[in-house]
């Protein structure tokens, strides 16, 4: 199948993603990936972010039903106050049973602990940004007084650029990110071959503190701690054998 030379508008990669174009045309959109690299990396970046979220907001299901919402006391209040028989009461209870079901049958699943919810949007923010050509950051190495002050601004903490150019890295720049739960930032290195690297930082609501330790998500791997109510990750394509001590260096400077 060739590639269609109709022009792929926002809202169906959006239904792409979801599920919800059409057939005919999302098989176009499937053939364009083929030829478009960028295309399909920019897809599977939704999709990759997607499974984040409904695994991040999963453990909703596990929480107990608020009192106010019980059936039997729902039902008790909507029969005394209408006088309906019977037979309305139980329809009442089964749309409820029914709209509700969904939820229920997800109770059981895992609530992500403060390292893994940082992990997941650390890895989101790597995997969105450290393949992007045309603009990986929002600012560059000679805006990073503006940088840091627009960071620490909005994270409402001081933020450090750590220096790791006697490790082989050079800093590209970096911006400030939405995240789930509030703002959150990154910064952004990279060697002699391009690899990069990426240093996540967001407040943290529970945990206090967390020594390091390796964290992985498919092919992202890093190290991830927190300490101060904030959590901080450094993020590559793969676990180089000198990342540890990126990361390290990177803790000492945000935290001398």
């Amino acid at each position: 199948m060739s590639p269609s030379t109709r022009p792929i508008q926002e809202e169906e990669l959006h239904a792409f993603v979801d599920g919800k174009l059409d057939a005919a045309r999302y098989a176009e959109i499937a053939a364009m990936m083929q030829h478009d690299p960028l295309l399909a990396a920019r897809l599977d970046d939704w999709r990759h972010e997607v499974a984040l979220l409904r695994e991040a907001f999963a453990f909703k299901a596990r929480e107990p039903v608020p009192a106010r919402l019980n059936l039997s006391r729902r039902i008790e209040q909507r029969v005394s106050r209408s006088h309906v028989r019977w037979q309305v009461a139980a329809g009442f209870l089964l749309a409820l049973s029914l709209g509700g079901a969904t939820g229920w049958m997800a109770r059981d699943r895992h609530r992500p602990s403060d390292m893994e919810w940082l992990t997941m949007q650390a890895t989101a923010a790597h995997r969105v940004f450290v393949s992007d050509i045309e603009r990986p950051v929002e600012l560059g190495p000679t805006n990073r007084t503006e940088l840091v002050g627009w960071m620490s601004e909005r994270l409402e903490r001081r933020v450090e650029v750590p220096d790791l150019s006697r490790l082989g890295y050079r800093f590209i720049g970096g911006r400030v990110l939405a995240a789930v739960g509030g703002p959150a930032a990154m910064l952004m290195y990279d060697d002699i071959n391009g690899n990069r690297i990426t240093v996540y930082m967001q407040p943290m609501t529970t945990a206090e503190q967390l020594p390091m330790r390796p964290v992985a998500r498919g092919a992202v791997a890093g190290y991830a701690w927190i300490s101060r109510q904030t959590g901080f990750s450094v993020m590559s394509n793969g676990a180089g054998s000198g990342l540890h001590t990126l990361a390290s260096k990177v803790r000492d400077d945000m935290h001398s």
